[in-house]
């Protein structure tokens, strides 16, 4: 038998590899790097690992590492926000009236949170790993570490807290009972809190992205919820002004309803639901009131002209406010560029 080919100062690979696994362990629990080390240190004993034959190894040990780490964090982050309300989530015997708004801010705000710190330490970690991406990964066409941790984010996410195919899920409806509710409070002039809204339903939007076409994913939920609750809106808007006006006043409030909600949406939607949104309008607003408002005394010409007005405004509002790019905020910004 043929003696076994040695390589000098290769024999410790293994521990090595055991050794770099408790330190990003510790990157990914913390948030930065034990002080007791370096980061050159770090990326030289990333860079012997690969050199000693073990990259497939160090590939597997870092995704099994950030999904143990991530999934945690999640689960403690789930806990730490509704710590009060866990044993109704678990039993499922309250309704999501026993949510406050205080409980859902704290929700959010922690996931952004997270979210952000989540990019901070996958850019650190990637750079630690980035022999292994290079001289391992780009060859086997695997993803890099940092869309692998990206990925995991987005995985757990919907395992956790946004599940699409569950039967009831609290943190999924609260989530969208939440954003519905701070759009009915805009709408009505009331106090909504817009900044979190949008960073909730761009945060939705990130978390989405890659997903297969044909399936449903959290914002294509969200898209759908608001835009059957904002034909029911329109809807209703359009019978009372019907009901208790003239046609000129009709017009008014139809052209301002259509302006108003051009200038929120945008921003927070974007331009494709936006879109969509001004289809359900024109539809509520003009098509569907054509003979109503014929009968107070509109003429074919004035209907065509509210129709024209609609579309005078989407085009000045897409010209002076283009979309908010999907980089609004920090996490979505790096997680898929």
């Amino acid at each position: 038998m043929p003696p076994k080919k040695i390589i000098r100062g290769h024999e410790g690979a293994d521990s090595s590899l055991e050794s770099l696994r408790g330190k990003i362990e510790f990157i990914l629990r913390n948030g930065y790097i034990d002080e007791r080390e370096s980061f050159e240190d770090l990326y030289r004993e990333s860079y012997r690992i690969v050199l000693a034959g073990r990259a497939k190894k160090y590939h597997d040990m870092m995704t099994e590492v950030i999904y143990k780490e991530l999934i945690s964090r999640f689960e403690s982050l789930i806990k730490r926000a509704l710590g009060v309300l866990i044993p109704a989530w678990a039993t499922k015997k309250e309704t999501l009236t026993s949510f406050g708004s205080g409980t859902e801010i704290e929700f959010f705000t922690a996931l952004e949170d997270f979210g952000k710190e989540s990019t901070f330490i996958f850019s650190v970690i990637s750079e630690i790993t980035e022999y292994l991406d290079m001289a391992y990964r780009r060859d086997k066409r695997l993803p890099y570490t940092f869309p692998i941790g990206c990925n995991i984010f987005r995985k757990i996410y919907q395992e956790q807290v946004f599940v699409i195919d569950a039967t009831e899920s609290t943190l999924q409806d609260l989530t969208l009972n939440w954003i519905m509710r701070e759009i009915e409070r805009n709408r009505n002039q009331e106090m909504a809190n817009i900044q979190l809204l949008r960073l909730t339903v761009q945060f939705l939007k990130s978390i989405s992205e890659g997903a297969p076409s044909s399936h449903e994913t959290p914002y294509s939920i969200c898209e759908d919820i608001f835009l059957r609750n904002s034909e029911k809106f329109y809807q209703e808007e359009a019978n009372a002004w019907l009901k208790h006006w003239r046609q000129d006043a009709y017009f008014q409030q139809a052209c301002r309803r259509i302006e108003d909600d051009w200038n929120w949406c945008l921003p927070i939607f974007g331009k494709i639901s936006t879109n969509k949104i001004s289809n359900i309008m024109e539809n509520q607003f003009i098509s569907q009131q054509k003979e109503q408002l014929l009968g107070l005394g509109a003429s074919v010409d004035a209907i065509k002209w509210l129709q024209n007005e609609g579309e005078i405004i989407r085009s000045r509002a897409l010209t002076s406010q283009p979309e908010i790019p999907e980089a609004t905020w920090s996490f979505s910004r790096k997680l898929y560029r």
